[in-house]
């Protein structure tokens, strides 16, 4: 069995380490966090994480560039990471668009509900 690798990337220290705490107690056991884009990418490149947590507005690189940097860099040799966007913006409808169309799996509205973000979590793990 494998070991999921997650990464957050978030702005927001709160924000951050809240998503770490509820995966941890899912039993995720290798979260790796990260304050803006930047920052995620070079984790991206260092662990080739199963799944990504990309804030959309984030200084210096926010989560649209993320996923159209994942999205371009995909490799066949390795799983296709799968991407939840996240935002708080009020006007989500059109993040979501904007996100959903750029290559992110899914999307998770903040404040975010936790019984979807497992569902989510579950599903895109578990999706072949």
């Amino acid at each position: 069995m494998t070991t999921n690798v997650i990464l957050v990337i978030d702005d927001d220290k709160v924000v951050r380490n809240t998503l770490i705490l509820v995966l941890a107690r899912m039993g995720f056991m290798k979260i790796l966090p990260a304050g803006d884009g930047k920052e995620g990418i070079g984790l991206i490149e260092a662990y080739n994480p199963n799944l990504v947590f990309a804030d959309y507005e984030m200084p210096r690189m926010g989560g649209k560039e993320v996923i159209d940097w994942i999205r371009l860099n995909d490799r066949p040799a390795f799983p296709k990471i799968k991407i939840i966007a996240m935002s708080g913006s009020d006007h989500r409808e059109e993040v979501e668009s904007i996100v959903m169309a750029a290559g992110a799996d899914d999307f998770l509205p903040k404040p975010f509900d936790l019984a979807k973000l497992r569902d989510m979590v579950q599903t895109l793990l578990t999706e072949a």
